[in-house]
């Protein structure tokens, strides 16, 4: 497993090395983007957005539909009132989709690998299956990472969540982490130092995309995600193929 590398920060590099040049050449396979992405300037393209840009979609087509049946009947006023309602739907939606790829190849083009230990995530990925489930995991964005200490302080996260009395600087993340068992946001918060050791890990939301597993199901506490560093959004697990033998 990658957590037993005898020189896990040069493994690590290695890992990113071999995603950049595929990335370069356009080989290789490529994660779908993120739920949820910075755009900048305070701006964030989450999935709320995603849900309204695809109903804004079958709603035009559900209009357009009605549109059409009533153009048969009349032509007047009713008719002209819905094809302007589905004119604008189409709009949102053509709107919604030119800002989604636009936004998901900056991301694929900045994103980069980095060893992630596992925090928490729905039982259903301990076993195969085809479900798709948000997740949390501890990235570290350094340039020394240490696995044993990733997976303790993966841990004492996990731990956190379920305490009740807490030291004050350490609030913020179990606030963090139990909102995010309730409903995934997409996002992620910095883990306090005293917890890990280091001021380069955080703590990223996720989805377990079985693709990109190396057996489909979670089966190791250190893997590998894409991700870039000093943004407000979540991240994607990184192929298997980059960083384990396929199968």
């Amino acid at each position: 497993m990658v957590d037993q590398q005898p020189d896990f920060p040069a493994f690590s590099r290695g890992i990113r090395q071999r995603y950049e040049t595929a990335l370069a050449k356009g080989t290789g396979a490529r994660p779908e983007a993120p739920f949820c992405i910075d755009a900048g300037n305070g701006r964030v393209f989450d999935a709320m957005q995603q849900v309204r840009g695809a109903l804004a979609g079958l709603l035009a087509i559900v209009l357009s539909i009605a549109s059409g049946i009533t153009a048969i009947f009349t032509q007047g006023t009713v008719f002209w009132v819905m094809l302007a309602i589905t004119a604008l739907a189409l709009g949102r939606w053509l709107l919604y989709r030119a800002t989604s790829r636009k936004l998901g190849s900056s991301w694929l083009q900045g994103a980069r690998p980095f060893p992630a230990a596992l925090v928490m995530g729905h039982n259903s990925v301990l076993e195969p299956g085809n479900s798709i489930v948000p997740g949390t995991m501890l990235v570290d964005f350094g340039g020394t990472p240490n696995p044993e200490r990733m997976q303790a302080a993966a841990q004492a996260c996990f731990a956190l969540a379920q305490a009740e009395e807490v030291p004050a600087h350490h609030r913020a993340v179990r606030e963090w982490l139990r909102t995010e068992m309730q409903r995934a946001r997409f996002r992620r918060i910095q883990v306090p130092k005293d917890l890990v050791g280091s001021d380069s890990c955080w703590l990223v939301s996720f989805r377990f995309d079985r693709k990109s597993m190396p057996k489909g199901y979670i089966d190791r506490p250190i893997w590998f995600v894409l991700a870039r560093p000093q943004r407000d959004e979540s991240a994607e697990l990184l192929p298997h193929e980059y960083w384990v033998a396929a199968g």
